[in-house]
């Protein structure tokens, strides 16, 4: 079943996007991390101000965790075809 050839990717009995989700979560977190860091460093300097320190911690937190939930959402979907294309199989 972990068999992966070329006619099973080309009729998408194998699908790889699964395994692609948890590189787009890495890169996801790296990027709001990145970001929230940003936006902190910019309210610190003279154009910015206290709201864009507030914000950018609270990008800090939310951001990944938003990013965990949407991969979760797309790894759930995976796994039900994947469990009903095993049922469809048996009957």
């Amino acid at each position: 079943m972990n068999n992966l050839n070329f006619k099973d990717l080309l009729n998408f009995d194998k699908l790889i996007v699964p395994k692609l989700i948890i590189i787009i979560y890495y890169l996801g977190v790296i990027v709001t991390v990145l970001s929230a860091l940003g936006t902190i460093i910019a309210g610190l300097g003279p154009f910015g101000g206290g709201g864009m320190v507030i914000m950018g911690l609270i990008m800090l937190v939310v951001g990944p965790l938003t990013v965990r939930i949407m991969c979760e959402l797309y790894i759930v979907l995976f796994k039900m075809y994947e469990k009903l294309s095993i049922i469809a199989e048996k009957e």
